[in-house]
């Protein structure tokens, strides 16, 4: 079942309405981490959500993950380093691609390598393939090639990978075929 990530600013709702229009029967919705207070009360408040499944994800940075492992299934982490990938629980990694640095002559700047690909595959982590990013992209062109990249480090090493709509307001949102055929313009 397709289940789309997406980052709600206490528009739900919003996120909801256009979920059920575009046939998706799942969402993941992504949440800084403040504190523990903050985390169950969003969680109470999502239970009273009906019409589609909906799931609660966390986003983590360094000074957070320890704390987080121990509450949420769904981990987030945006733009990984090298010790967060040794981390031992499985959590999401995405936005590799997002970087100001140029890309190198015969290869794109992508923001994974070979070392990493192996690390993430030894820890069972997950690579995050998101449309938002290249959706809002200023260089589409450099983007795309750069999420081709990523695609093919995904393939190559056999990475567990996630292609979601990653949507940070309800309009970003896609449906199930349109994000199918985003994964078979990226070769997957």
């Amino acid at each position: 079942m397709f289940q789309d990530i997406c980052f709600p600013k206490n528009n739900e709702k919003e996120f909801v309405e256009v979920a059920k229009a575009l046939s998706t029967k799942a969402l993941i919705f992504v949440y800084p981490f403040k504190d523990m207070k903050t985390f169950e009360n969003k969680k109470k408040e999502l239970t009273e959500i009906k019409e589609i499944r909906v799931d609660i994800g966390l986003l983590a940075d360094e000074k957070s993950i320890n704390k987080i492992q121990l509450i949420s299934d769904y981990i987030f982490i945006s733009t990984a380093t090298k010790s967060l990938i040794e981390n031992k629980k499985s959590y999401v990694l995405f936005d590799f691609e997002k970087q100001d640095k140029n890309d190198f002559l015969h290869h794109r700047n992508s923001g994974l390598n070979h070392v990493m690909c192996q690390l993430m595959k030894e820890k069972e982590k997950i690579l995050g393939i998101s449309f938002s990013s290249l959706l809002n992209s200023k260089n589409k062109d450099v983007m795309l090639g750069r999420m081709q990249q990523n695609a093919r480090f995904s393939k190559k090493y056999k990475l567990k990978t996630v292609f979601a709509s990653f949507a940070q307001s309800p309009y970003e949102l896609r449906a199930e075929h349109e994000i199918i055929s985003f994964q078979k313009i990226l070769g997957v």
